[in-house]
């Protein structure tokens, strides 16, 4: 987590960072750590400058990275400027990318300044978003797609429980008609993000909320001034409001 002790960005970006390992028991667990995620970073990075020639210089291929950012240009002290995309980096190569359409609006009502998602950025989801959602009364139906779907009676008998996982080199492979041990995650809805910078650029606060109704966020108009900029990133469009 940032920023570093002279108050600059850090991270510069995220990266995934989670795999599944062999122990010494012969079985399988779960470790995660940057060892998995900077290599990463760097085949990205190594395929840039191939790109290019090689002749990109260390910083012009720092910034490269940190511009192909799912979130760039906003960024926070806990993804940096989010995950980089190689498709991103490779076109920012060629050119500046197109604009995005905005997503939301700033709304200002008195000493207020709210952040309103369009509509039309709230589909497809499991239902378009209502302007404001009670948190305690939810509508029926608002989370039904979290829960899986009940299974189908047996047709003759109960299928049997899967076996363990087989040790280390003894594994075997499934056959052609197995069905998927996990079910394809259902598509959650996404989220916004959104900063309060001072002119150095600075973070006063940041955080990442869950789009549960089209009215996200709303900011005392005075803590935009002097400098200060709300910068907000919702579903690939970055906006600012200051004052």
């Amino acid at each position: 987590m940032g920023p570093s002790a002279d108050r600059r960005l850090k991270p510069d970006v995220s990266a995934f960072g989670i795999v599944l390992t062999a122990n010494a028991a012969g079985g399988f667990e779960r470790v995660e750590g940057t060892s998995f995620s900077a290599p990463l970073v760097a085949g990205l990075a190594a395929c840039a400058q191939q790109a290019s020639g090689g002749r990109l210089t260390a910083m012009q291929l720092f910034r490269q990275v940190r511009e192909a950012g799912e979130l760039f240009p906003y960024y926070d002290y806990a993804h940096g400027y989010g995950r980089p995309e190689a498709s991103r980096l490779l076109a920012r190569l060629k050119g500046p990318l197109p604009a995005v359409a905005p997503t939301f609006d700033f709304v200002v009502h008195d000493s207020l300044v709210a952040v309103v998602l369009r509509p039309a950025a709230t589909v497809p989801a499991a239902r378009p978003l209502p302007l404001v959602a009670e948190a305690d009364e939810l509508a029926p139906g608002t989370t039904d797609w979290l829960s899986p779907p009940a299974p189908a009676p047996p047709a003759v008998s109960p299928t049997p429980a899967a076996p363990n996982v087989a040790p280390v080199g003894k594994e075997q492979p499934a056959p052609a008609d197995t069905a998927p041990a996990l079910a394809a995650y259902p598509a959650y809805p996404p989220h916004l993000y959104w900063h309060l910078a001072n002119a150095r650029g600075v973070l006063h606060r940041y955080e990442v909320r869950a789009t549960t109704q089209r009215l996200v966020v709303q900011v005392p108009r005075r803590l935009t001034r002097g400098g200060n900029v709300l910068r907000v990133y919702y579903q690939g469009f970055t906006g600012e409001y200051h004052e």
